[in-house]
């Protein structure tokens, strides 16, 4: 779940011309930086979570969403995406494109799609029994991180966000709601997770084990990580009126260039009606894994592994 940082690091920007900026000047320089620690998933066979295409394809279900008007969500939605894309690093191959439906909300499940939902009349799993709700109130936003245990590859990931317990709008268009979330602060987190990322804190508890990051270093505490650490993209909370975590701290920027740098590129986004196209600029295709991904019956090392990471909104602002 977490990350170590050794380095103190200036707080990014936080208006959005600034943050724009900072985007661009991040993309020039990142690619001479020094590796910076992240954190990554990995499954119980030691194989590190990774996407096996250039192109990703999130639908997004604002139906359900009171909040904020459709638009509002592609802009928040895009931002995010962008944040971890080729369109704003470009030491990296990676281009995640989000497209919104109006067609009726999905459930996150393995589905063969990528889905950002919307909950706002119930805030529960899908899998939960009646009389029964297995998510944490506190969480801002769920994403399933659907893999191939045995090789790490990863074959869909859904994203449900908190509109039940928590109020949600663009920040930089409404400076006032401070005590609102911003949506595409969360989301930029919550697309971390989508490319393979775990939380740069870890939160104790009974049964799990303390992660190290890419630099083989135990992972700090959330409740005493240091400032750096606070400042990750993939911090495990955040508060509310905060917007800057929309943009990618060094740390956070290195992971993605790191997993997908440019010189490996497997030139391949599959597309809805099982083509392919060798063009990423604007990533067309929808991610569907391979039809033999999910299927149950081929042995426990091929058996899908569904992680779940949740972002919680802490008891006090730390900054």
């Amino acid at each position: 779940m977490s990350e170590v940082r050794p380095r103190q690091r200036a707080r990014r920007p936080r208006g959005a011309g600034a943050m724009a900026g900072a985007v661009v000047l991040g993309a020039a320089l990142i690619c001479a930086r020094p590796a910076d620690a992240y954190v990554r998933y990995i499954t119980e066979y030691g194989k590190l979570f990774q996407w096996t295409r250039s192109c990703i394809h999130v639908t997004g279900y604002p139906n359900d969403f009171p909040d904020m008007t459709a638009e509002q969500v592609a802009t928040a939605a895009s931002g995010a995406a962008a944040a971890w894309s080729n369109v704003g690093l470009s030491c990296t191959y990676l281009a995640i494109d989000v497209a919104l439906s109006s067609e009726a909300t999905p459930t996150a499940s393995a589905d063969n799609k990528n889905s950002l939902i919307f909950r706002h009349k119930d805030w529960c799993s899908p899998s939960d029994s009646p009389w029964t709700c297995s998510y944490d109130q506190a969480a801002l936003a769920i994403t399933s991180v659907f893999v191939q245990r045995s090789t790490g590859h990863i074959q869909e990931a859904d994203i449900e966000v908190n509109d039940r317990w928590f109020s949600w709008t663009d920040l930089a268009l409404n400076p006032d709601e401070k005590t609102k979330q911003d949506l595409q602060n969360a989301l930029t987190h919550e697309m971390g997770h989508l490319v393979g990322l775990d939380h740069t804190c870890f939160n104790p508890a009974p049964n799990l084990t303390r992660p190290t990051d890419n630099l083989g270093n135990p992972v700090p505490d959330c409740a005493t990580a240091p400032m750096a650490v606070r400042d990750t993209t993939m911090f495990a909370s955040a508060t509310p009126g905060d917007l800057s975590k929309r943009t990618l701290e060094p740390d956070d920027q290195q992971a993605v260039c790191d997993i997908y740098p440019l010189n490996k590129d497997p030139v391949y986004c599959p597309a809805e009606d099982g083509g392919t196209t060798n063009s990423c600029a604007v990533a067309e295709g929808a991610d569907r894994p391979s039809p033999g991904g999910f299927g149950l019956a081929v042995g426990p090392a091929m058996m899908v592994l569904a992680i779940r990471r949740r972002r919680t909104r802490p008891q006090q602002a730390h900054r």
